[in-house]
């Protein structure tokens, strides 16, 4: 089964746990945003991701981390059912589903406006309001700079892309011409 889904299936494990309380799954969040950054470190990553290992190796390294950044009982718990379970490589899955389920839960979903300029906050604001409008959902957008897309924009909300960049636009003409 692939870390994703692994990840996923643990992620609602764990916000089963929080009993619907927002408060306590972003505290969580928090805990498992920063066990995570830990897998930036190469040394560390070596050491947790490695299938040498032991399982009761990775689980004790955990346990000390937990006890440096103050978990309660139940985090603790869930963190070493994972440690145990030999998953210790899908903490960095597991805490991006888990933020996915706090978006879901606070009616936020995730965008990203490709453009071949930067936009100005201005353009974002109203996009991000109009965006908010269709979806009837909070939502949060990045802007991404991307020159080959030569104009126009590239809007990705969840799984679905709006394409309407010159590129595109450009290649689906040439595309028809040459049949």
């Amino acid at each position: 089964m692939s870390r994703i889904r692994v990840g996923k299936r643990y992620a609602m494990a764990l916000y089963d746990l929080c009993d619907d309380n927002l408060e306590t799954a972003e505290a969580y969040h928090e805990i498992l945003k920063n066990i995570s950054q830990l897998y930036d470190d190469v040394h560390v990553a070596r050491v947790l991701l490695s299938p040498v290992v032991k399982t009761e190796t990775k689980s004790e390294i955990l346990k000390e981390i937990m006890a440096l950044i103050k978990t309660d009982r139940v985090m603790e718990t869930f963190l070493d059912t994972v440690a145990s379970s030999g998953r210790v490589d899908v903490i960095p899955n597991i805490t991006e589903s888990f933020l996915e389920i706090i978006h879901s839960k606070k009616n936020i979903v995730i965008a990203s406006v490709t453009s071949a300029a930067k936009l100005s906050e201005d353009k974002i604001a109203r996009l991000q309001e109009k965006l908010a409008t269709e979806t009837k959902k909070t939502v949060l957008l990045s802007n991404t700079v991307d020159p080959s897309i030569i104009g126009g924009l590239k809007i990705s909300i969840g799984n679905s892309v709006l394409d309407l960049s010159l590129k595109t636009k450009l290649k689906t003409i040439t595309d028809a011409a040459v049949i």
